[in-house]
C-alpha cells in the first residue's frame, strides 16, 4: 500500500484532546480536593490539582517514549499543561465565581489553540 500522508482534520482532533481531557483532569482533581476544607487547602487546591495533571502528561509521554510506535513529545506535554491551566481557569470562573479576567483566559486559550497547531503542523 501507497502511504497516505497525514489527515490534518485528525490530526487536530487527536491533538486537540490532549487540551480537553487535561482541563477535565485538572478539573476533577481540583473537585475532589474541594472535599476538604481549610484556608490551606483552598489556597493549594488549584496549584496542587495543576501539579499532578502536569505530571501526569509528563509520565504519559515518557511512557510512550518506551512503546513501539509511539513517540514522546514536548508539545504534547505542553497541550496538557496548556488544557489543565484552561480546565482550572474555567472551573474557578464558572463554578466558585472567582479567578482571572478574561484577557487571561484568552492568553491561555489561544496558547492552547497554539501548541495544538504546532503539534498538528509543525516539523515534528
Amino acid at each position: 500500500p501507497v502511504p497516505q500522508p497525514p489527515d490534518p482534520v485528525r490530526g487536530l482532533l487527536h491533538n486537540g484532546a490532549h487540551v480537553v481531557l487535561f482541563a477535565g483532569l485538572a478539573a476533577a482533581l481540583a473537585l475532589a480536593f474541594a472535599r476538604r476544607r481549610g484556608p490551606h487547602v483552598e489556597r493549594l487546591r488549584p496549584a496542587v490539582a495543576f501539579g499532578l495533571a502536569a505530571l501526569y502528561g509528563v509520565v504519559d509521554e515518557w511512557h510512550q517514549s518506551h512503546v513501539p510506535g509511539r513517540t514522546c513529545s514536548v508539545v504534547d506535554v505542553l497541550s496538557d499543561v496548556l488544557g489543565a491551566a484552561l480546565g482550572l481557569m474555567l472551573l474557578q470562573r464558572f463554578l466558585f465565581r472567582s479567578g482571572f479576567g478574561i484577557a487571561a483566559h484568552a492568553i491561555v486559550g489561544l496558547a492552547a489553540l497554539g501548541s495544538v497547531a504546532l503539534a498538528t503542523f509543525g516539523p515534528w
